[in-house]
């Protein structure tokens, strides 16, 4: 061929090209689509797919036949024009777990994704476990009680030497490896040789150490210790250890006090020949003083504080009487003068009192009282009686003209006022009576009370009488008293 003829040739075969091309359709019904990596692929239309490919995890839609598209769009509208996208392509909300069963079904636009892809997950359920269970794997797949729901140790029988572990109660579990821990009861390690003893108290006890399961014994002198002063005597290293309450704090039963821990009560001193040996009272361990040492109250000796620290056994060594050594005397020895000023008391109230004078020890006479008032004075026995206040020792004014024969006249037995017919003699005239009072007491209650009364006569001018004047009874007056 000529170079001529090859040029026209080509020129020939790109204009048909050209005019296939102008003459090619852009748009195809959805039978010709299938899909590829780019979704650019442009059927020619007299070459549908066979069969008709969407991406994976889509399906053709149901009316695909009567969708057209255009080759022009992009890859995503070309996939969602003809395609309809299934469980494939979802992620499940919380609560909800993928099921790979439910993949290559259709997904629609109005579908909810949870109800049709998903499993409800065992912890997005409302419903409640039964008593000792709880839900197990909350991500799991479950829409019941006896789907979701297990058993917890708290119900589980850990039989044998096994016994619950407290702390996995409420953990989901039903085997003794899961739920149990071994007791004490299994535990074979407390021999004596060792220092340790069985303790049956905790047989039902989770243990597996010698602490926990067994009770020291007081040779074990590692699990305990003893305060100042105590120590283990060699017969209690069998003993089982234990504590009580010694001195306000606590003190193993293991340990023995000796001495030197125990202080010495009041009338005790402390013996020092004494400190190492056992003891824990003051008989055991300490030596009576003075202030351990009764007085003899009935010889008239009482307590010295100012002796009590002397040691009864060096006071004993001078040969002395204790009482003297430790007491000092009481008002018991003191004699009174008896002197018109200081007596003797009565009743012996002052006895027990550790003093030595007249001050402290006798009894006032009335003589050395002063009346509080000048309507009384003093009793005649001023000088012998015993007090020191008005009631004991006063009397009214007047008593002492009743007691003068000049002045006034006591009648006998038989004779009375109205047979005094001189007027002179019926002034003078007086006798003693005993009169009565009603007296209410401070609570309310009221009592009769008898007394003595001076009861003068007095004349009565206009009937030339001598009458009994009550209305000037005189009480209170001493030495006086009613003839019989």
């Amino acid at each position: 061929l000529t170079m001529k003829m090859f040029f026209g040739l080509n020129l020939l075969a790109v204009v048909a090209i050209a005019k296939k091309l102008a003459q090619a359709p852009t748009t195809f019904s959805c039978d010709y689509y299938q899909y590829n990596a780019d979704y650019q692929k442009s059927p020619e239309p007299d070459e549908p797919a066979s069969p008709m490919q969407c991406p994976e995890n889509y399906w053709p839609k149901e009316d695909h036949h009567n969708i057209q598209f255009d080759t022009s769009w992009d890859k995503a509208k070309l996939r969602d024009t003809c395609c309809v996208p299934t469980c494939g392509t979802v992620t499940c909300d919380a609560g909800y777990i993928k099921n790979d069963a439910y993949n290559s079904n259709i997904l629609d636009d109005a579908a909810n994704k949870n109800q049709i892809c998903c499993d409800i997950q065992c912890g997005n359920n409302a419903y409640g476990c039964p008593e000792g269970m709880k839900v197990g794997d909350a991500s799991l797949p479950g829409t019941s009680a006896k789907e979701c729901c297990k058993s917890t140790c708290g119900i589980y029988n850990c039989s044998g030497p096994y016994t619950l572990d407290v702390s996995k109660k409420d953990t989901v579990g039903n085997t003794h490896e899961e739920c149990c821990l071994k007791t004490c009861k299994a535990y074979p390690h407390c021999e004596r040789s060792t220092g340790w003893a069985h303790w049956d108290e905790k047989n039902e006890s989770a243990g597996l150490t010698q602490e926990a399961c067994c009770v020291p014994l007081c040779s074990n002198t590692a699990k305990f210790t003893c305060s100042s002063g105590f120590f283990v005597p060699k017969e209690r290293n069998d003993w089982i250890n234990g504590t009580k309450t010694h001195n306000g704090s606590s003190q193993s039963v293991c340990c023995k006090a000796t001495c030197v821990a125990h202080k010495c009560g009041f009338g005790w001193a402390a013996n020092q020949s004494l400190a190492n040996k056992w003891g824990e009272t003051d008989e055991e361990c300490c030596q009576p003083t003075c202030g351990n040492f009764e007085c003899d109250w009935t010889k008239g000796w009482g307590a010295d504080g100012t002796k009590a620290s002397l040691l009864l056994s060096e006071v004993g060594a001078k040969n002395e009487s204790l009482d003297e050594s430790c007491c000092q005397p009481t008002c018991k020895q003191w004699e009174c003068p008896n002197n018109e000023t200081w007596m003797t008391p009565t009743g012996n109230y002052k006895d027990n009192l550790t003093k030595q004078s007249n001050e402290d020890c006798c009894a006032k006479a009335c003589n050395q009282h002063t009346c509080t008032t000048g309507s009384l004075v003093l009793i005649p026995a001023n000088k012998v009686t015993i007090g020191d206040d008005d009631e004991v020792c006063c009397e009214p004014a007047e008593c002492p003209k009743f007691r003068d024969p000049v002045n006034k006249t006591k009648m006998g037995k038989d004779k009375y006022c109205n047979s005094i017919e001189d007027e002179e003699e019926c002034g003078k005239a007086y006798s003693v009576m005993e009169m009565t009072q009603n007296v209410t007491a401070v609570n309310g209650t009221t009592s009769t009370v008898k007394d003595l009364a001076l009861v003068s006569c007095k004349f009565d001018p206009e009937y030339k009488l001598c009458r009994v004047d009550v209305s000037a009874a005189l009480k209170g007056c001493r030495g006086f008293k009613i003839e019989e």
